[in-house]
């Protein structure tokens, strides 16, 4: 039965939130009441190569994301004698100011510490290496 009003396979339906959408059964064929259908796997083996593709992209861009984050906690937090700029991380991050601050968590600045081997005096480059080299 298909109902475009009130349910009329039990008590109650979307028109009423308090209705439990367990109550109605797997033969309901309300409106309100039907499940999406479940997605197909795709017809074509050229679909999959697309969608590893698209993994593999999102994988990259998330390995960047951490690189930033490792990169700034430890110009901000560990190099020494004096962070760099917030204004010059921001330019080379493509941030703002405050976004900068916001792009590491303390786990990620313990992180880079650990990677660098917790030497505020190591070489830059050295350092910058080790942060790029885990992962």
């Amino acid at each position: 039965m298909t109902s475009y009003g009130m349910c009329t396979c039990a008590a109650g339906c979307a028109r009423n939130p308090m209705a439990d959408p367990g109550v109605f059964g797997p033969d309901c064929h309300c409106w309100c009441h039907t499940r999406p259908e479940p997605l197909a796997a795709p017809a074509d083996a050229s679909l999959d190569r697309l969608l590893a593709a698209l993994a593999q992209a999102r994988q990259r861009k998330e390995h960047a994301e951490q690189d930033l984050r490792l990169l700034l906690a430890y110009a901000r937090e560990i190099i020494a004698p004096r962070p760099y700029r917030l204004a010059d991380l921001a330019k080379a991050a493509g941030l703002s100011i405050s976004g900068v601050r916001a792009a590491y968590t303390q786990g990620d600045i313990q992180r880079a510490a650990g990677l660098v081997g917790g030497s505020a005096q190591r070489h830059l480059d050295a350092a910058v290496a080790a942060l790029l080299a885990e992962g």
